[in-house]
């Protein structure tokens, strides 16, 4: 855990980086689950008081911005199922892709 922290951890005195790091990690395990209709920013922006260091990490790690591959690079045999699973897509689905595409280098 202490490469993953690296300089982000910041110990106490007489605390090591490792004990801080698996303290995090028992922390973050105890809280309970958001609900799959909360905003995970909100979830990890209450989190972060408990676990700062875990939060600064996820925070860098945890957004994937919604894209695709162009389709060029899409082997032919694989791009007629690319595009019917594509067009079949329900537009709230693709209403909330593209606000993700647009806004994946915002930062807390």
């Amino acid at each position: 855990m202490e490469f993953l922290l690296g300089g982000l951890c910041t110990t106490k005195a007489g605390m090591p980086a490792e004990e801080k790091a698996d303290l995090e990690i028992v922390q973050y395990q105890s809280e309970p689950t958001a609900p799959l209709d909360y905003c995970p920013l909100q979830w990890w922006s209450k989190v972060s008081a408990k676990c700062p260091n875990l939060a600064k990490l996820v925070s860098r790690y945890h957004c994937v911005p919604a894209c695709c591959a162009p389709p060029s690079r899409i082997p032919p045999d694989v791009q007629i199922q690319y595009d019917t699973r594509r067009a079949t897509l329900p537009p709230h689905l693709i209403d909330k892709l593209l606000f993700l595409h647009g806004n994946h280098t915002m930062q807390m």
